[in-house]
């Protein structure tokens, strides 16, 4: 057990091809070169396979820890603004960056779900036997507009021995923070998400009544995905509109892909 979990965070990474990406950035400053703006805006097609480790979503805090293996493709629109503050001598003092993009899709064509909960306050209980299951299936979600904010603050640190020893001086430099997801916004009447369970698949987490990520039902992928596209085709884009959602988007996976 062990060493399969280690094994897991080691393929914690995502392996994807580009099929075709197009970008335009612009820049330009003021005040001397003081104050610095830019905006940039790309397109992003991949497909690949990806495979985090990571705590469970839609689950209670540390709850569960789930690994999952997926065949997927994405596609994204991105733009961001931004605009940084320096000293005369080219020093970031600070700075802040606005990144709003569009997700047209995120399609996980197969998923392979790896699920295990701790019993670390079992001490009775071995690794081996603490409670798992593994699920196969797909889901997919679209149309879905999304704005994570970066900010650049100025740090300035002293070593404790340094001090002591050297009688050091504060060093003070960049110090970059960000938030993913801050707000986002479903373009309706295009927004979908759906998930299903192959029949053929290895699956036992129906078995537990604990997991919560998925609905556990068997589902075509192909009958789904070609009902909601074909709906998509009868739009009228008079009636297109994005609602904006209440708190952060709960199935963010942390990376870049």
């Amino acid at each position: 057990m062990k060493g399969t979990f280690a094994l897991g965070l080691l393929a914690t990474a995502t392996h994807a091809f580009q099929l075709t990406t197009w970008s335009k950035a612009e820049s330009q400053s003021v005040l001397d070169g003081r104050i610095a703006l830019s905006a940039t805006a790309s397109t992003e097609w991949y497909w690949g396979i990806r495979s985090p480790v990571q705590w469970a979503k839609y689950e209670s805090y540390h709850e569960a820890i789930s690994w999952s293996e997926e065949a997927y493709t994405k596609f994204t629109f991105n733009t961001s603004a931004s605009a940084t503050l320096s000293k005369s001598n080219g020093d970031t003092l600070f700075g802040i960056t606005l990144v709003p993009y569009v997700m047209f899709w995120d399609i996980a064509f197969l998923e392979n779900l790896w699920y295990i909960w701790p019993e670390l306050d079992n001490e009775d209980k071995s690794m081996t036997e603490w409670d798992h299951c593994n699920y196969m299936g797909w889901w997919y979600k679209t149309a879905r507009i999304y704005l994570d904010i970066a900010v650049i603050t100025r740090e300035c640190h002293l070593g404790v021995h340094a001090y002591i020893d050297q009688n050091a001086d504060l060093s003070c430099g960049p110090a970059s923070y960000g938030l993913a997801k801050v707000m986002y916004w479903k373009i309706k009447p295009f927004d979908r998400y759906k998930n299903g369970m192959y029949e053929w698949g290895i699956n036992h987490c129906q078995d537990y009544s604990k997991f919560d990520q998925r609905d556990l039902v068997e589902k075509s992928f192909w009958e789904s995905i070609k009902g909601d596209a074909e709906d998509m085709q009868d739009v009228d884009m008079d009636d297109v509109n994005t609602d904006e959602q209440e708190g952060g988007e709960d199935d963010y996976y942390g990376y870049s892909y």
